[in-house]
């Protein structure tokens, strides 16, 4: 028999993906994979595209340190978490679908813009 505890119920996966999509980091990352192939992603590479899009959002200097810190201990295990991305900490690698990537981006995109009315 399997217990509700192995099997996650429908809302309990929405509201993982809803958290997992919440962080603006996180959204930064899926955009940042968007724009690139579906071959494994360096670490430092995504760091460096993150960091890129957050100066865009009007941060004057991310610290860099700060933003690899981060991905590594959260946002990527919490993207992997809903298998939106694979994250191999070992080998510095991320792999990725560019559809689901784009699919689970669209998502969150017309979530943000519903929040702020501007529907």
């Amino acid at each position: 028999m399997v217990t509700q505890k192995q099997r996650p119920r429908n809302g309990s996966r929405v509201d993982s993906v809803v958290d997992a999509l919440a962080h603006p980091r996180r959204r930064n990352v899926l955009e940042a994979l968007s724009d690139l192939s579906a071959d494994p992603v360096d670490f430092d590479t995504l760091v460096d595209r993150v960091s890129r899009l957050e100066t865009g959002e009007g941060r004057t200097d991310p610290d860099r340190r700060q933003i690899a810190t981060s991905l590594h201990h959260i946002h990527l295990p919490k993207l992997a978490d809903i298998g939106v991305i694979v994250y191999d900490s070992r080998r510095r690698r991320v792999s990725h679908q560019r559809t689901r990537v784009a699919d689970v981006l669209a998502v969150a995109s017309r979530a943000v813009t519903v929040e702020r009315g501007a529907i």
